[in-house]
């Protein structure tokens, strides 16, 4: 590094010829850039590092600030695609080799800055003819060059009122940037940065030398001052021992809450960063890590949470297709429930392989083969015996057939749920599905019927498919009543988008149907046997056997005993619902056949206002839970929030 610039030997000295030629406000040549981007090029050109900033806020546009500041031209010129006038930001300090005196001026705030740099040069000496910039608000950025061997650190309103420090640690707008109100930032004086006078550079040092001291308790903090206030609570909070990322989480707290505006999050970082590197006067407190350099990682901006789309653009979105036509989507989150022994697990095996190895399931088409992660958190011992019969039905499974085994996995721990994902894009299993059997075995401890609880669990499958893509199967129990379907609080079959039920009517004849799809599907009920297979013997040559899954010989659904309404609830909402349906002007709807008339599940919610026993405010989770049982038990059917009676 030289006294002057970065280690290419341009930077401070080549902008001088640079902005001469083409950023002075006089000058008007032909060769003059004609926007930002082409003026951006021109300063990485001559060795100054840039990025983009917010015409409106002076924020950085890129997610580590001018960290991210480079001179390579087609990383700039994709910045300046993306971010069409923004203006150009330069970092100070050694990556570019200047750093900047700013004598600030807003009359409008009270800010006078040429009054206190008066008096320091009436104290001391004049400033030596260096480069000037002035900006918007009729401030000046006295552009020197850094010296050696020597840090100059921001600081705001250290020196004097008005008079802010960007040096190691910070950045500044360059001339060429024109603000959105449509102000520019332009060239004062013309030449090469010098070194600034050793009055001014100890003073640059001795505003930092000044003891820590905790800010008031309320009030706010103004501009001008956000930046010497948040360093001085920083000092303060490290002095007595606080950890660098306890530092910043308060810091961002006080920033958030009192100061007006509020910095860029990259500053804060820097700003905690700098007192970070202290030693604290008394030693960390007990409990808090030091060594965590990922609390110092400056948070990106935050993209518009909401998108809102035209009608047109709901058009333009692309289908969803299903994985096995009728039955399981091939993105989103789908479940397989059932009683115990119903057989659920050997035809959630069946299933899989099927779709592993792309073929039809019970006479439904399966689109494509597509890989399949199998995470068993229970019944391991057995999965052997399970696997060999499955081969022994399709001669084979594919490699994109993969098993988990281990236990201890929880859906509600990220790093669980990353290892796992993690796990999966090793073997390329993204796209497929991934099935974690069961629900309640990947949440130990887990209220099910906690709607806190339940969230977590849906949460945790909502974030692996989000990471994979493809399919989330999750297996799960009906409750000690299977007419009322899932077990556990309704916002799980709220959350699915495809569920599977398995039943047994007490014979060696089971069957699965589709309890709820999100577009069409039909309602046939899939009768279904488990065929003993010999997989193997132990070591006194006792047969070992297992199961795989064949449709029902006679092709007919498995009999099942005739249902109604079960319990008070039920009778309530079966009787409204018959009740809405003689005037509903809706027939034919979500699926149903032609003349049946529907209604919307919100319309049954209104009409049971003041009918069911339970507390207004829970109206809305009662008709749910009552609506899951009706469903269940095949008194009524919904599809795309339509409902009628079968």
């Amino acid at each position: 590094m030289n006294a002057i610039g970065p280690e290419n030997g341009k930077g401070a000295t080549a902008i001088a010829p640079l902005l001469k030629k083409y950023l002075t406000s006089a000058d008007n040549n032909e060769n003059a850039p004609q926007d930002q981007v082409e003026i951006a090029l021109r300063y990485a050109a001559a060795g100054m590092p840039v990025f983009p900033c917010d015409p409106a806020t002076k924020r950085p546009l890129t997610p580590n600030g001018f960290h991210d500041a480079t001179t390579d031209p087609a990383i700039i010129q994709a910045w300046w695609l993306q971010y069409l006038g923004a203006m150009i930001g330069c970092p100070t300090g050694a990556k570019s080799g200047i750093w900047v005196f700013d004598v600030d001026v807003d009359p409008t705030k009270g800010k006078d800055g040429e009054a206190s740099l008066a008096a320091l040069v009436n104290a001391h000496s004049p400033l030596p003819s260096t480069r000037i910039h002035r900006t918007p608000s009729g401030g000046r950025h006295y552009i020197f060059s850094m010296p050696v061997g020597q840090e100059v650190r921001c600081s705001a309103n250290a020196i004097g009122p008005g008079l802010d420090v960007r040096g190691d640690g910070g950045y500044v707008i360059m001339p060429g940037s024109i603000r959105e109100d449509g102000a520019e930032y332009t060239v004062v004086q013309d030449c090469a940065p010098v070194a600034a006078p050793e009055w001014l550079l100890n003073l640059t040092t001795s505003s930092r030398g000044q003891p820590s001291r905790p800010l008031p308790v309320d009030g706010k903090i103004e501009e001008g001052g956000r930046n010497d206030a948040l360093t001085r609570q920083a000092g303060a909070l490290r002095k007595v021992g606080m950890s660098a990322g306890h530092i910043l989480d308060a810091i961002r707290i006080i920033n958030a809450t009192r100061c007006n505006p509020a910095l860029d999050d990259e500053e804060v970082v820097g700003i905690v960063r700098s007192v970070a590197r202290y030693e604290p006067q008394a030693p960390i407190w007990e409990g808090f890590s030091e060594s965590d350099p990922s609390t110092l990682i400056p948070r990106p901006p935050v993209p518009p949470r909401f998108r809102l789309l035209t009608s047109r653009q709901v058009d333009d979105l692309p289908a969803v297709p299903d994985l096995v036509r009728g039955v399981l989507p091939a993105q989103g989150i789908a479940a397989m429930y059932g009683p115990s022994m119903s057989g659920k697990s050997f035809l959630l095996l069946d299933m899989l392989a099927s779709v592993a190895l792309g073929l039809d399931w019970f006479g439904h088409r399966v689109r494509r083969a597509v890989p399949v992660t199998y995470v068993a958190l229970e019944g391991q011992g057995g999965i052997r015996r399970r696997k060999i019969a499955l081969e022994g039905k399709y001669n084979t499974l594919p490699e994109s057939f993969r098993f988990m085994l281990s236990g201890g996995f929880d859906i509600r721990n990220a790093s669980d749920r990353a290892s796992l994902i993690e796990a999966v894009q090793a073997v390329n299993g993204g796209g497929g599905i991934v099935c974690i059997d069961t629900l309640n075995n990947a949440a130990p401890g887990a209220d099910e019927n906690s709607s806190t609880d339940m969230g977590a669990m849906i949460g945790g499958a909502k974030t692996i498919q989000n990471a994979l893509g493809g399919l989330v199967v999750l297996v799960h129990h009906t409750g000690k009543d299977p007419g009322k379907g899932l077990r556990g609080h309704s916002s799980l079959l709220a959350a699915l988008d495809a569920a599977i039920v398995v039943e047994r009517d007490g014979s060696d004849r089971r069957c699965w149907k589709i309890a709820k799809a999100k577009d069409d599907a039909d309602d046939a009920t899939h009768a279904f046997v488990l065929r003993p297979k010999i997989v193997g013997a132990d070591e006194e040559g006792t047969v070992i056997t297992s199961c795989c899954v064949d449709p029902h010989p006679d092709g007919t659904p498995a009999k099942t005993k005739p249902k109604g309404p079960q319990g008070g609830n039920q009778r309530i909402a079966f009787d409204c619902l018959r009740e809405i349906l003689k005037t509903s002007p809706h027939t034919g709807q979500g699926g149903a056949p032609a003349n049946t008339p529907c209604v919307t599940m919100s319309s049954l919610h209104e009409a049971l206002k003041g009918r069911l026993p339970c507390e207004p405010d829970r109206v809305w989770g009662r008709t749910k839970e009552v609506l899951t049982g009706l469903i269940n038990r095949e008194c009524v059917v919904m599809r795309e929030d339509w409902l009628w009676l079968p």
